[in-house]
């Protein structure tokens, strides 16, 4: 799993490849992850720390996440606690 993303009353698990549709809560499926292995950068974003590439900031405390594989996410202000445990911890 690179990353998961809310899509309504489910959630998208995005590997390499594929994507996959699973109903469950964000806030459930979190609790069952490994908080050294997964992150929480927005409420409705997940990622997995091996496939991260860069954090870059942005305005206001908010950063822009790019995986290994190019693909950026945004990082909310709300779970910059969360990023600031991570960058002290793996940056």
């Amino acid at each position: 799993i690179h990353w998961i993303e809310a899509a309504a009353n489910y959630v998208r698990l995005n590997t390499a490849k594929d994507s996959y549709l699973f109903r469950e809560t964000m806030s459930r499926l979190s609790e069952r992850l490994n908080p050294n292995h997964f992150i929480r950068i927005h409420r409705s974003v997940i990622v997995n720390v091996r496939v991260i590439k860069e954090l870059i900031p942005v305005n206001c405390g908010e950063y822009v996440m790019v995986l290994h594989s190019g693909k950026e996410l945004s990082c909310s202000r709300g779970y910059r606690a969360n990023l600031q445990h991570l960058i002290g911890k793996n940056f």
